[in-house]
């Protein structure tokens, strides 16, 4: 555990914690390149001093996606825990549903972290899809997130639903007064648009679920930007952008799984697949192919990580069916020759971290030669399945 971190947080945390560790044992034992012992070693951690109230990647939901994903391939596992586990999150996404709900009845901007997959509704809903796809809380939350999808009035102007009061760092910096629209799958419209769009793939749906999610395709559809490879997306707009209908300084941001154009792909990839629409598709398949081209329209990356690195580009690339021996091969090179030295400067920089560090990359890496089909559960916490 770093010096200076919370044990209980550190402890319960999937992204910088002990849960994303024995996230990565569990598929390590799942795929046959390890035991079991050791997974169950971390999970020992796991079970005690929980708390709720969090967003996907922290406490009880946290821990229920580690113990979820080893029951997937241990069938009967943690049947109790988990048992527990989703009551609990059921309750928090009552909770949390009654709240946007109060907001929207205000006609009020809200905040990223209402709806988004980190710390909202998209997260929680996304987790009970998975493992009781049932449960009433499910289909409250998804008429909450179409509510999300209806514009609000601000003054003289109409803001998407989804627009937030905040800036794109939760603060209130004065050169984002009015708020931003944010396009990325980790905490922006994305996370809303693939949710709505696995439900329905799940067999899950409410009024109104196909209309927002052609609401969420026209955004993207309006507000991607052309280049000589094909589309992108900015991260995030301004007020006065969404006022003027246009970027005032147009330039591509990461090629990433949080924020940038592979993850926004997916998001219409998986909105197309739901509502069977060819347009749809095409606009996510160009979408990644522009991103792969050799004349890309984005910034380089500079880390390997799942959160904004080549991890993220890598694996959300394979579930977008592009082909990815290029992107394989510059993650290995930049691995080094060395796979201990790599290892140990992965873990003296950005640490045992899923989003950012170590954990998460071993998870991509594991995930490419073990598991060509793309079927363990372990990143529906990514919103990529």
């Amino acid at each position: 555990m770093p010096t200076g971190t919370d044990r209980a947080s550190w402890t319960h945390s999937l992204s910088h914690g002990a849960a994303g560790i024995a996230l990565l044992h569990a598929e390590r034992a799942r795929s046959g390149q390890a035991d079991w012992a050791t997974f169950h070693r971390w999970a020992s951690l796991l079970a005690t001093g929980l708390t709720s109230g969090h967003g996907t990647f922290a406490g009880a939901p946290a821990v229920a996606h580690v113990f979820a994903t080893a029951a997937a391939a241990k069938p009967g596992a943690f049947r109790s825990a988990l048992a527990t586990l989703d009551q609990q999150i059921s309750r928090d996404l009552t909770a949390r549903t009654r709240l946007a709900h109060a907001r929207i009845d205000h006609h009020a901007p809200g905040d990223v972290a209402e709806w988004d997959l980190i710390s909202g509704l998209a997260g929680l809903t996304r987790y009970l899809l998975r493992r009781t796809p049932g449960d009433p809380a499910i289909r409250h939350a998804l008429a909450c997130l179409v509510r999300v999808t209806q514009p609000i009035r601000r003054g003289d102007m109409i803001l998407p639903g989804w627009w937030s009061d905040r800036d794109p760092h939760r603060g209130y910096a004065a050169e984002w007064s009015g708020g931003h629209g944010n396009f990325g799958l980790a905490h922006g419209a994305a996370a809303v648009l693939a949710l709505l769009a696995l439900a329905t793939l799940h067999g899950v749906e409410v009024s109104g679920q196909q209309d927002a999610i052609t609401t969420l395709y026209d955004w993207y559809q309006f507000w991607q930007q052309p280049s000589p490879a094909g589309p992108w997306w900015p991260q995030y707009i301004t007020i006065n952008e969404l006022h003027d209908g246009q970027l005032h300084n147009p330039e591509p941001g990461r090629p990433s799984w949080c924020y940038g154009t592979p993850g926004i792909a997916r998001a219409l990839q998986l909105a197309g697949q739901a509502l069977g629409q060819p347009d749809l598709l095409l606009l996510a398949d160009n979408g990644i192919r522009a991103t792969l081209a050799p004349d890309a329209p984005a910034a380089p990356l500079t880390d390997l990580s799942v959160c904004h690195g080549y991890a993220g580009l890598l694996h959300t690339t394979r579930h977008l069916g592009q082909p990815t021996d290029s992107l394989i091969t510059a993650l290995l090179a930049r691995l080094d020759a060395d796979p201990a030295a790599a290892a140990n400067h992965l873990l003296t920089t950005a640490g045992p971290r899923l989003m950012e560090g170590a954990v998460g990359i071993g998870l991509v890496l594991g995930s490419y030669t073990t598991d060509l089909t793309l079927s363990s559960p372990w990143d529906t916490i990514l919103l990529l399945q």
